[in-house]
């Protein structure tokens, strides 16, 4: 077959009659652009609305969806009187792992672990024993309170005696040599055990009430309990009759008062010329207690409960 010319070909077509369109023709081509042009129009509205859910809700709603293997990020039809919207779904999900006979690591206890938990806290203090500091008397310190040797007069005139502590572990007694016209002494001894010190305290009651009562017209002694925060406490004073009066008169005298706490016992002396009468003067049993109250509180170490 000859190819044919230009000229010719438009001849033939000028005489070619248009044929005659079949009636409806133009509103079917007319409804069918409408209604490409709608659909496209939805499209467009359902894919903004998929891309304003991904956003608010998360892409997991979509991976579940489309499936977790098939999920992908959706990309909307382009069209012509719609802006191109292209959400970013981030997934958040993590891939489903094949489960293995292999134990959880959080399952497993670790060296690094064991030892961390048996390691004290850096703000543990380890207990620490408590260092009693030596039981301290009144006046020892005091230039004018000299050591001494332990005494006690009983019986006025008669050979008995406050007992002498025996068997004990420590026993410290100072005297104050600058006081004018009275004595002073004060002193403590520790024995081995409470039923010892509570032994020397009944000797020292028995001693006292052995003496002669004032009947005898030359001595006098009264035996009084000492009350206050220790286990037993006791007072005792003494005199002599003063001859220089026709009526029976007995001065200077003497008070000892004896204090246990546990296993340990004070004891304190304070003598004057002082009338002793029926009960004891408070005022010389107050010139002594300041001695036994110092050293009281000291003596918790030897009790049981200790301090």
């Amino acid at each position: 077959m000859s190819p044919i010319s230009e000229d010719e070909l438009r001849a033939r077509l000028r005489s070619v009659q248009p044929a005659t369109a079949r009636p409806g023709f133009a509103e079917q081509v007319v409804h069918q652009g409408r209604f490409r042009r709608r659909r496209q129009q939805w499209v467009a509205g359902i894919a903004a609305a998929a891309a304003v859910a991904v956003i608010g809700g998360g892409a997991f709603v979509i991976s579940d969806q489309l499936g977790r293997e098939t999920a992908l990020p959706a990309t909307p039809t382009p069209t012509p009187t719609q802006p191109e919207i292209t959400p970013t779904v981030t997934s958040t999900k993590s891939p489903t792992a094949t489960p293995t006979a292999t134990p959880s690591p959080t399952n497993t206890p670790s060296t690094s672990t064991t030892r961390a938990s048996s390691t004290p806290s850096p703000s543990y203090t380890p207990p620490r024993s408590v260092t009693l500091k030596p039981v301290t008397l009144l006046h020892q310190g005091n230039a004018q309170w000299v050591k001494s040797t332990f005494e006690g007069g009983l019986c006025v005139g008669e050979a008995a005696v406050i007992p002498e502590p025996q068997g004990y572990e420590e026993l410290r007694v100072i005297w104050d040599t600058h006081i004018a016209g009275a004595n002073r002494s004060e002193g403590i001894v520790i024995f081995p055990s409470a039923g010892d010190a509570v032994a020397y305290m009944d000797s020292v009651r028995a001693a006292a009430l052995s003496c002669p009562d004032e009947s005898s017209g030359q001595t006098k002694t009264l035996v009084q309990p000492l009350s206050g925060p220790w286990a037993s406490g006791l007072a005792v004073a003494q005199s002599n009759r003063d001859l220089n009066y026709e009526e029976p008169k007995f001065l200077a005298t003497g008070v000892d008062l004896f204090v246990r706490v546990g296993r340990a016992v004070t004891f304190a002396n304070f003598s004057t010329r002082s009338e002793l009468k029926d009960t004891i003067d408070p005022y010389l049993i107050d010139r002594s207690r300041p001695a036994i109250e110092h050293v009281v509180p000291q003596l918790c170490r030897y009790t049981k409960a200790g301090c």
